[in-house]
């Protein structure tokens, strides 16, 4: 009876916890103490645990939302509904920015090449997306649809380098080239940005745990000025039973928290302990 007894608690435990996580978990270790909000990565969002599945593809403007979400109806057949709205600060704990607006659906439109008919517009589910780091957002639609989405990689490679704590993709540079962009806390303090190149990131184990590096070099700074180059130098490793990246501006000897949900193929964003924050961009990406 024992035995029967333990295994329904475990199987209710485990149902529990697959309605209470769909999606991928993405960690965010000291992220309680960050104030900057970066605004989402554009473009496509999914549920990797799921696929082909349901998404979104949405563009942001001057904090403005719109796109699409795609799925499918009761029947299975496909749909595309319109999202839009502007993004508001959250005070959800954990959350940066949320939408909560009403999908829209255009039906019995015309065909490209046919004579232009209207299509006939109606209001669908209300949908509410919920964006904790800049890669990583919660969706729900009419209240029931409740998942964890991530953006879909596709330009360039990226590798799960903590499986066994998260299946978030980081991702791999070839001596690509990025520009750095300071912002102080202070507003009377001019921003500062610098062009750098990556090396490729080398994993390394320290104490038996996996450390990922990634080292972006300064490529003009030796040639106009006899200081030594401004360096960033990105570490990704276990912290806290949960993986966290740092980030260091070698040049200002300054520490960044990076989030890894903010560490995207394209982008990265990191804060300092007095609010200053860097921005890297990839070049020639999108």
């Amino acid at each position: 009876m024992k035995g029967i007894y333990t295994f329904l608690i475990l199987m209710f435990l485990s149902i529990s916890a697959a309605y209470a996580q769909e999606g991928p978990i993405v960690p965010c270790v000291g992220c309680d103490s960050l104030t900057q909000a970066p605004f989402p990565e554009t473009g496509l969002w999914f549920n990797p645990e799921q696929t082909p599945g349901s998404g979104l593809n949405f563009e942001i403007q001057n904090g403005v939302l719109a796109g699409f979400f795609y799925g499918y109806a009761t029947d299975g057949k496909p749909e595309w509904q319109l999202v839009s709205g502007a993004l508001v600060p959250s005070e959800v704990e954990g959350v940066l920015w949320e939408l909560e607006t009403t999908l829209t659906r255009a039906d019995g439109g015309s065909c490209i090449g046919c004579e232009f008919n209207p299509p006939q517009i109606t209001e669908g589910e209300t949908i509410r997306l919920e964006f904790m780091q800049r890669n990583y957002m919660r969706i729900s639609i009419g209240g029931v649809f409740d998942q964890f989405f991530v953006p879909f990689t596709y330009g360039s490679p990226a590798v799960a380098y903590f499986p066994g704590k998260t299946p978030y993709l980081f991702p791999s540079f070839d001596l690509d080239e990025f520009i750095f962009i300071l912002r102080p806390q202070e507003s009377t303090v001019y921003w500062s940005s610098f062009l750098a190149t990556a090396n490729p990131e080398t994993v390394s184990l320290e104490d038996g745990k996996k450390v990922v590096i990634y080292k972006f070099t300064d490529l003009l700074a030796p040639l106009v000025t006899p200081a030594p180059p401004p360096r960033v130098i990105v570490r990704c490793k276990i912290e806290a039973l949960d993986v966290a990246c740092e980030l260091e501006l070698v040049w200002e000897e300054k520490i960044f928290k990076l989030p890894i949900g903010n560490f995207g193929g394209n982008r990265l964003f990191a804060e300092a302990v007095d609010g200053a924050t860097i921005e890297g961009i990839r070049l020639d990406y999108d």
